[in-house]
């Protein structure tokens, strides 16, 4: 397994292809392997790498202050890398908006797939949009029950990461019907 280590952290990458580099920055939903389709297509013309975050994946890091920028730029230093591209998918676009302004000598390119964006003060829905989403979780022994209160359409939630059982997640309307369909998620791999 190939790692780098960065600030007390053990970062996973892999790499492939030749010339420029890209560096692909993973969403907070997952880890590297969302980028394993375009992988072959980007290492057809740049040197391609792709990294855990610290914590996501096959990284792992000590419970200290650090940070995902510092730790981006401990990628590249520790590849040999002096200028990337870097592509960030949601939390890994914030990420690397943030290394191009904390380090803007160090990138040729950056691309934000629905970035995120750090230092401002901001809610993601207005109160009329929160108000028709807001979600009530009720805890049972062998399951967690999520109640969406209004609205219809795709909605999505998380199971912390410190739940680190098999769970049976429902997923339901607040008068009771079905939103999704049961499914089992293995949390704690």
């Amino acid at each position: 397994m190939a790692v780098i280590d960065v600030g007390g952290a053990r970062l996973w990458y892999d790499e492939a292809g030749e010339g420029q580099t890209v560096l692909l920055l993973h969403g907070g939903l997952g880890d590297s392997g969302l980028w394993e389709p375009v992988v072959p297509f980007l290492a057809e013309r740049f040197r391609t790498i792709r990294t855990d975050l610290r914590f996501f994946g096959r990284s792992t890091g000590p419970a200290v202050p650090w940070s995902w920028e510092e730790d981006v730029v401990g990628v590249l230093d520790g590849l040999g890398v002096e200028r990337a591209a870097l592509v960030g998918l949601s939390l890994g676009g914030r990420i690397a908006l943030d290394v191009a302004l904390a380090h803007p000598d160090r990138l040729w390119a950056v691309a934000g797939v629905a970035p995120g964006l750090a230092g401002h003060e901001g809610a993601p829905y207005t109160e009329e949009q929160g108000g028709r989403r807001t979600l009530r979780v009720v805890e049972q022994p062998d399951d967690i029950l999520l109640v969406v209160a209004g609205g219809a359409g795709s909605h999505s939630a998380s199971i912390p990461g410190w739940y680190s059982r098999s769970v049976t997640l429902r997923i339901a309307r607040a008068d009771g019907s079905p939103l999704r369909s049961v499914r089992e998620l293995e949390r704690g791999r």
